[in-house]
């Protein structure tokens, strides 16, 4: 089971949990058009992309070239490539691997360890070993890619956000599905890999930078992970490659609460400064800002951040209604998963889910749980978990005239892995 062990769907929120196995490939696959160009799969230098043929003409292809011109020819890495795109198109995403795999050392003897020419087989490689759920692999290929990206552009290169971004998002995924690999390593190599985002912004286009904040609000998501972690003895860090450093990894533990509490402050700040941003980013950053203490149970201090939030979007003008329905017209389980980690929005056709009716009290929490029904019809032990974790959620509240309010009957589908 995953550590978000139900999806919520309802009238204004979203719990997100299980099935991010499944949808994982489709996140990776979207990913890719943040890459450089680069990193597209193409079949010339026009950039278009490989028409679909049939997988014999591909392979006929191939054994034609290796009888010219040998094994290790440079002109069979366009025709491998193609062959695992094929492969891919048709689902057979193990001969798909092998395939990518042999265009990948073609590559690499031809045009060495780490050249670009290699990006757009390795995003492919990603996306079959994840479609196998071969999360090692998918984790060796990332690497290859950051190393590839990092050897040609430099450690402060704005060209390394994109990979980045998605490094940071895998191991973030990683960690709520409990895919492998030790869970707070996860965590704290998505919160390296965002603040390294952060630094090159900072240093190419200065602090103020309207691109931080999103970072900012993402590594807060880590932060709170991280804070309600276990502390465990890891036996690495990074990639491998690093000397572990217990002290530093209890004290980033340790110092969660304010690492995030002040990434959210600056991140409403820049919102705020932003003169391209619009009024609900700016109400729905300070709300965001009273969600991290209202996670802690520090409900004054939330509750303060809620009124200015709320203050905030009645000076909106003629959006003033909009900004405060959007941000404060129904409760949201906490904490929010940002869209680019919610892979799977909508539930599956074929997965378990209960209904249930409860609660929301103006203190944001779920009271009086009532199951409607469940299909197929959920055990015993399945509606007590769901309870019991329906409970322990904290939510931000809804509010009316700048006070929280109980909503009552609140109704949500959740579905969840028997």
């Amino acid at each position: 089971m995953s550590r978000g062990a139900y999806a919520m769907y309802g009238t204004g929120a979203r719990w997100i949990g299980t099935s991010i196995h499944r949808a994982l490939a489709c996140l990776l696959a979207g990913a890719l058009a943040m890459t450089s160009g680069a990193a597209e799969p193409t079949a010339d230098e026009t950039g278009e992309q490989p028409s679909p043929a049939p997988i014999q003409r591909y392979l006929d292809s191939v054994r034609e070239l290796e009888a010219e011109d040998g094994a290790w020819s440079p002109a069979l890495q366009q025709e491998l490539f193609g062959l695992g795109l094929t492969y891919q198109q048709h689902g057979r995403h193990a001969e798909a691997v092998a395939s990518l795999s042999r265009a990948e050392h073609i590559t690499r003897i031809n045009e060495g360890l780490y050249s670009s020419a290699d990006l757009p087989i390795l995003e492919r490689l990603i996306e079959s070993h994840a479609a196998l759920g071969e999360w090692d692999k998918v984790h060796n290929r990332y690497r290859q890619v950051f190393l590839i990206h990092q050897r040609n552009y430099g450690e402060h290169d704005e060209r390394l956000l994109p990979v980045l971004d998605r490094l940071s998002a895998w191991h973030v995924r990683s960690y709520l599905d409990a895919s492998g690999g030790d869970p707070v390593e996860h965590l704290l190599n998505a919160r390296r890999f965002y603040d390294s985002a952060i630094t090159i912004i900072e240093t190419k286009a200065g602090p103020r930078d309207p691109r931080i904040a999103d970072r900012l609000r993402r590594r807060a998501l880590v932060d709170y992970y991280v804070a309600s972690a276990v502390p465990l003895v890891r036996e690495g860090f990074g990639f491998g490659d690093e000397p572990v450093d217990e002290a530093a990894i209890q004290a980033h533990i340790a110092n969660s609460f304010v690492a995030g509490r002040d990434a959210l402050r600056r991140a409403a700040e820049l919102r705020h400064d932003d003169v391209s941003g619009g009024e609900l980013d700016c109400s729905e950053a300070l709300a965001e800002l009273a969600d991290w203490h209202q996670l802690f149970s520090r409900r004054q201090s939330a509750l303060r951040l809620y009124q200015e939030a709320w203050a905030h979007g009645e000076r909106s003008g003629d959006e003033a209604s909009a900004i405060l329905a959007a941000v404060f017209g129904a409760p949201r389980p906490l904490p929010q998963i940002p869209g680019e980690l919610d892979a799977n929005p909508t539930p599956r056709a074929d997965t378990a889910w209960i209904r249930v009716q409860f609660d929301v009290g103006d203190n944001g929490r779920a009271s009086d749980v009532q199951v409607i029904e469940s299909s197929p019809p959920a055990s015993d032990r399945d509606l007590a978990r769901l309870r019991k974790r329906l409970l322990a959620t904290p939510f931000r509240p809804r509010f009316e005239g700048g006070q929280p309010v109980t909503t009552p009957d609140v109704d949500y589908q959740y579905s969840y892995t028997p």
